[in-house]
């Protein structure tokens, strides 16, 4: 086999696993997030469950791509590829930390009753899981203007996160007894808030792995 063909065969074996540890992550957060509506301590101890898998395939897709780089010696956009992609496999697996981060302070929520209906962050992780899903698909057919589009969506959650403090400082301050409850709240908050940071992340690595530069989102 020629080394052009085995590295075209070894960039797809890492991606193969990137979207495998992809779809890991996707469902901790959808059970991570139905846990918590739905007051169900099964779905995020699920969710949790899965931190272990993202974390081996993060170690599995780092090693692929340091033997890549030692036996291939990729250079140009071939290098790129790879770099981008030890960077993406760290992104998933930062994101599944911070999916466990939320499903241990649901499993105190769903012991007292909801201040309010759970509306802006189930929006919050609808959001995150559709910038997932486009960034999957922009790495997977090099497009970068669908990468730019899912990073700029960012600023959606963005503008949530900060209702949701808004709203929840205003819970605190009419009685000191909803300060624990909302403090988890806005701390769930906050997590989806850096989830929609690593996706971006992971969108301008695929960009940068396409173009050689980095992604501007004023384009």
């Amino acid at each position: 086999m020629c080394p052009r063909e085995e590295f075209k065969r070894s960039i797809e074996r890492i991606w193969k696993e990137i979207f495998k540890m992809a779809k890991v992550v996707e469902k901790g957060l959808e059970y991570s997030i139905k846990g918590l509506v739905n007051r169900d301590e099964e779905f995020l101890k699920e969710s949790i469950a899965g931190e272990e898998i993202i974390d081996s395939l993060q170690q599995e897709i780092e090693d692929m791509c340091v033997k890549n780089i030692a036996l291939q010696q990729p250079v140009g956009r071939d290098l790129r590829i790879i770099i981008s992609s030890l960077f993406i496999a760290n992104d998933f697996e930062r994101i599944g930390d911070l999916i466990r981060n939320i499903c241990k302070a649901s499993l105190g929520l769903i012991e007292v009753s909801p201040l309010k209906p759970f509306v802006d962050i189930p929006r919050m992780a609808e959001i995150c899981n559709d910038m997932m899903e486009a960034v999957l698909e922009a790495l997977l057919n090099g497009e970068t203007e669908i990468a730019l589009s899912a990073a700029k969506k960012d600023d959606l959650i963005d503008k949530l996160n900060n209702k949701i403090w808004r709203e929840l400082l205003t819970y605190m301050m009419e009685d000191p007894q909803n300060i624990e409850q909302a403090d988890k709240i806005i701390f769930i908050a906050k997590q989806l808030e850096r989830i929609g940071d690593h996706i971006t992340n992971i969108a301008e690595r695929v960009y940068y792995a396409e173009k050689g530069k980095m992604l501007d989102l004023n384009e």
